[in-house]
């Protein structure tokens, strides 16, 4: 006899949590637990490896965009499906869950035998007809949905990052007679400005899709700890080159105009559509 399908409901409204794990346990073999806050759902995730997660979005105190990116950044579950059930779905909401790998989306209210087939597809799609949970700690868990879709993430937001820093050192490896002659007053200036605002940009943005869990305040100053200690290097790497000279002022410049580049990012400036 297969398993029964563990589904775990997180939802601050403990009147929801029953109705629903009442509703799904009349109609199917789910076996289902609820957790009435975002901290005691995660700790339930971990301890009972649903097949599923049923995760409200409002809560109080850890919202559920919240609780999602822990549960996608912790090994123990980041391979369990997250169906977000909830009143609130407005399009920042859905690019937000979407960049951490949630499998769907259902309006409340919704009746208990759509809930259950929507759960089934889910599950389905995941596990397979295989109704075993593949065990997630402690082992590597075979690649799912989850783990691909990770993969692609990084490459498409760090990809970039590193053809940028080795195009910028590449042309500071080229001598300046080769370059040709610009009628315009600092204009070396401004090209510093332009790498590194941009170079700033990139990496802000890698960090922010890699590291979601992560506060502004310590990716600021990791990206710009990082900046800073390559164009110290990409101007000692100059002092190398026949008509270039090192120069600590366009370190400073560079560090200011990846900061440039970082305001732009987390203030929404200039935003590319995932």
């Amino acid at each position: 006899m297969s398993e029964k399908k563990k589904i775990l409901i997180i939802d601050d409204e403990k009147s929801v949590c029953d109705v629903v794990k009442k509703g799904l346990e009349l109609i199917s073999d789910f076996d289902v637990s609820i957790a009435t806050s975002g901290k005691a759902g995660i700790i339930a995730a971990k301890q009972i490896r649903p097949h599923l997660i049923l995760l409200d979005i409002r809560m109080s105190r850890m919202d559920g965009i919240e609780v999602l990116k822990i549960l996608k950044s912790d090994e123990s579950t980041i391979g369990i499906p997250v169906v977000m059930l909830t009143a609130v779905l407005n399009g920042s909401t859905k690019e937000e869950c979407n960049r951490l790998y949630d499998e769907m989306y259902i309006e409340k209210p919704v009746r208990i035998t759509v809930l259950k087939t929507k759960i089934d597809e889910v599950i389905r799609r995941k596990w397979g007809e295989d109704d075993t949970l593949p065990i997630l700690h402690g082992h590597k868990h075979p690649k799912t949905r989850h783990e691909n879709k990770r993969f692609k993430i990084a490459i498409r937001f760090w990809a970039p990052v590193f053809l940028w820093a080795a195009a910028i050192f590449y042309l500071s490896s080229i001598s300046p007679e080769y370059f040709p002659q610009v009628p315009i007053q600092h204009a070396d200036k401004i090209v510093h400005f332009i790498e590194y605002a941009v170079f700033g940009w990139l990496l802000i943005r890698a960090f922010k899709h890699s590291r979601p869990r992560v506060g502004d305040v310590m990716l600021v100053a990791a990206s710009v700890i990082l900046i800073t200690a390559f164009a110290m290097s990409d101007e000692w790497h100059q002092s190398f080159v026949h008509g270039r000279v090192g120069d600590f002022s366009d370190v400073v410049l560079d560090t200011i105009s990846s900061g440039v580049g970082i305001f732009f990012y987390l203030t929404g400036g200039i935003r590319i559509k995932k």
